[in-house]
């Protein structure tokens, strides 16, 4: 008899535990779905913070060119403006990220909601797909120097001699471990990438190459999309992280169906490693001339060669001719915008960049949508945010029950 009543017990005791473990079980993916669905949520709102963010600034590039129409120039305004937020005249109201995220509706209803912006000029980096325009009939001069660089056989030499004097000034200055970067490879190599055909370069590559790599790929042989494309080409593969990264800061990659054959430089927006690739500018001229231009921009086409004239070296001989190819690849108008969007949003973090396009030709001048990418900035954040392209981050557009609201974000990209 005291046997069957310690069977017993030992059973309830055995359905006890059991009862327990699925009840503390159940408990425990309750809870795990219960953050799970708060996180998704919270991740739904900041996609539609950071869109509406978007929005505000499509209305901001729309409005900045109905202000002024046909004379309307583009240009970033001084730090001084944007850190202290003073002088609401000086320079671009687009350019001023704090002015971007300002114009969120307000949040009351949200809490812990953090929002920086900012738009940069996508006219100022180099264009990728300007190379497609590079033929193949008589490849550019070994040195530069010896030709006049400001009279090339057409649009797609002038670009592939920009290209090749800022690869030139990049293996100048690059790191020890890039010691061996070799500008003929990465001139012939980008250019096979962009080219519609399967024939590779002296020093290029194409499919037959790549498809040989561990894990093999194809050439694109198409308009670039992204700079990270550069990842994936010969020459560009070998770079360090850091190296590839400040390459790709650089450059853009503008739609080929927008642009036509190539797009112009905005001498206002365009960082000195850009302006330095002009004809006749050694980097320590471009320095001098993004100086000067952050502080007082072109305001119209023709003065574009007064600015650039004085900063020339001397030569006699070719002096009416210096100045040939300012009007058809410089401009103080942009069309393509780069938007970077950040929102932390809790423990949800969020960041958005989006390719913007402006219908300069007649009013309303609407502003388009052309690429979203969701998570990272494909563009470098820290060139975007510390580069001279936005000179700063914005302030955070913060709601909820904070003191004092000082936890700035300006340390997420």
């Amino acid at each position: 008899m005291k046997r069957s009543r310690g069977v017993a017990l030992l059973s309830v005791m055995i359905v006890v535990a059991a009862v327990s473990a699925t009840a503390s079980w159940l408990l425990y993916s309750q809870n795990l779905d219960i953050q799970r669905t708060s996180r998704i949520l919270k991740k739904e709102q900041a996609i539609l913070l950071a869109l509406t963010v978007e929005t505000r600034a499509l209305l901001a590039l729309q409005e900045d060119r109905a202000e002024d129409g046909a004379a309307a120039v583009d240009y970033y305004a001084r730090t001084e403006s944007i850190e202290e937020e003073e002088d609401p005249d000086d320079g671009e109201s687009w350019s001023k990220p704090w002015s971007i995220a300002s114009g969120v509706p307000p949040l009351e209803t949200l809490k812990d909601v953090e929002i920086s912006s900012c738009i940069y000029d996508l006219h100022g980096l180099l264009n990728l797909n300007n190379l497609r325009a590079v033929e193949r009939l008589k490849p550019p001069p070994e040195d530069e120097k010896r030709h006049d660089q400001s009279n090339p056989a057409g649009p797609g030499q002038w670009h592939a001699r920009r290209f090749r004097k800022f690869f030139e000034a990049f293996a100048d200055t690059a790191p020890d471990d890039d010691t061996d970067v070799q500008v003929a490879t990465l001139m012939d190599s980008l250019l096979d990438w962009l080219d519609d055909d399967d024939t590779f370069r002296a020093n290029g590559a194409e499919d037959a190459e790549y498809s040989l790599k561990q894990f093999g790929y194809h050439a694109a042989n198409a308009p670039a999309v992204l700079p990270r494309e550069l990842h994936w080409v010969k020459g560009f593969e070998d770079l360090t992280p850091a190296s590839l990264a400040t390459l790709q800061s650089r450059f853009v990659a503008l739609p080929v169906r927008i642009i036509g054959r190539s797009s112009k430089i905005n001498i206002n927006t365009a960082d000195e490693e850009v302006l330095a690739t002009l004809p006749y500018l050694e980097p320590a001229t471009a320095r001098q001339l993004r100086t000067r231009l952050r502080e007082e921009p072109v305001t119209a086409q023709n003065e574009i060669a007064g600015v650039i004239k004085p900063l020339l070296p001397p030569r006699e001989d070719k002096q009416e001719h210096l100045l040939d190819w300012v009007d058809e690849y410089l401009t103080i108008q942009s069309r393509f915008f780069g938007l970077v969007v950040a929102v932390r949003f809790g423990d949800v973090e969020l960041t958005v960049n989006s390719m913007l396009y402006r219908d300069n030709t007649d009013a309303p001048y609407r502003v388009y949508v052309l690429q979203r990418h969701f998570g990272e900035n494909p563009y470098d954040d820290l060139a975007v945010f510390d580069g001279g392209r936005c000179l700063a981050a914005s302030a955070p557009a913060e709601s909820g029950d904070d003191d004092d609201g000082e936890d700035e974000f300006d340390d997420g990209f």
